[in-house]
């Protein structure tokens, strides 16, 4: 399909912007917001300014004009766009660097958020399939407060939520498509079809739920320690065609453990600068089930209250799942472990008496298994 000459003016507009302002067209993008620096106003762009006779504008003195710049901006990116094409901008690992404190952050999150939200509407009145997607962690996207909150989220917000069972995305769905590519390079291949479910780990559980019980139920977890069991399967020299069996998955636990306690180092040293003592309070008390007593008391052992209260040690380590809390059965049934990774909208009870370790850091914290469910 020819490019429509409209087409066609709108990005040598676009492309006369970009160079008139910031010299080239492949600028550098940590100059672009500079105080002192100068946007220029000519070309395409120049006309619905002429009546401020304005050719140059600081960066500083952006924000009085910046509305007509958008929309200009906005309106011929848009005739610039095929509307037999799909166009996807896509904002990922905003969580990097993310301090909940950090209100000047919070603020460009939020602009990133309706600015979005703006674009994908005028793309929808001028016809055009293009998207503007914010990928966002749940809990800080909660931290977030701003105008119109809620009728975004009802109307424009999708919940990526990966479960062990049930409808909608699930581990065991997303491994098997990947066994497809990996052996047949297309399709799926079913799990049992490469784990020996007919023989249940130590605990009675299933491979697969065991394997999930050590995971945040994120994709790279479980993606992770099915890798782990593929190269503890070749150490052990089994046949190629030979499934994965218990001693595959048991031996598979240290590693991925290890991997699991980085994890936590990448996600939570900002956001709670004395976990790493936390998790020293936790290796003293040594098993993977305890009370709130017994950390306490490992806690005033280790002179940790120079830091802080043993209870707000145990909610910051609630909010980032590296406990759980015991929930006592009520009129529907027994008792249960809460965690924060399973449901975002789930809260710490500082009432709560009985706490779980992940059980996918067991090995790297050399925990010994506690009373409860098997580990």
């Amino acid at each position: 399909m020819a490019i429509r000459e409209e087409s066609l003016d709108s990005l040598e507009v676009i492309e006369s912007f970009v160079v008139d302002s910031y010299g080239s067209r492949n600028p550098d993008l940590t100059q672009l917001f500079s105080p002192n620096k100068e946007i220029k106003l000519k070309g395409g762009l120049r006309t619905p300014f002429a009546v401020l006779d304005i050719e140059r504008i600081r960066v500083k003195d952006l924000p009085i004009h910046i509305q007509e710049v958008n929309r200009q901006l906005a309106k011929h990116v848009m005739q610039s766009l095929n509307p037999e094409h799909d166009y996807y901008i896509c904002f990922d690992q905003l969580d990097l660097g993310f301090n909940p404190g950090d209100q000047a952050y919070h603020q460009r999150l939020i602009g990133l958020i309706l600015a979005s939200r703006e674009l994908n509407r005028i793309a929808t009145e001028n016809g055009k399939r293009a998207s503007v997607i914010v990928f966002l962690r749940d809990d800080i996207y909660q931290m977030l407060h701003f105008e119109d909150k809620n009728k975004l989220t009802e109307n424009h917000l999708s919940k990526i939520e990966w479960k062990e069972y049930g409808r909608g995305l699930t581990l065991k769905s997303l491994m098997e498509r990947r066994f497809g590519q990996v052996l047949n390079g297309e399709g799926t291949v079913s799990w049992d079809s490469v784990f020996n479910e007919g023989r249940e780990m130590p605990s009675r559980k299933s491979k697969y739920t065991y394997i999930c019980d050590r995971t945040f139920l994120r994709p790279r977890d479980m993606i992770k320690f099915c890798n782990q069991v593929l190269i503890e399967h070749r150490a052990f020299g089994a046949d190629p065609d030979e499934k994965f069996d218990n001693e595959h998955v048991l031996e598979a636990r240290s590693s991925y453990s290890e991997y699991l306690r980085n994890e936590l180092d990448d996600e939570i040293a900002k956001q709670v600068p004395h976990y790493k003592d936390y998790l020293e309070v936790v290796k003293s008390v040594g098993s993977m089930q305890f009370t709130s007593t017994s950390f306490d008391l490992a806690w005033k052992k280790l002179d940790m209250d120079k830091i802080g209260k043993s209870k707000e040690a145990l909610r910051e380590l609630f909010e980032f799942s590296v406990v759980g809390y015991l929930k006592p059965g009520g009129q529907g049934g027994g008792s249960q472990y809460v965690w924060r990774y399973s449901s975002g909208n789930t809260r710490f009870n500082p009432e709560a008496d009985t706490f779980r370790i992940h059980a996918g850091l067991k090995e790297v914290l050399d925990l010994v298994a506690g009373a409860g469910r098997g580990n």
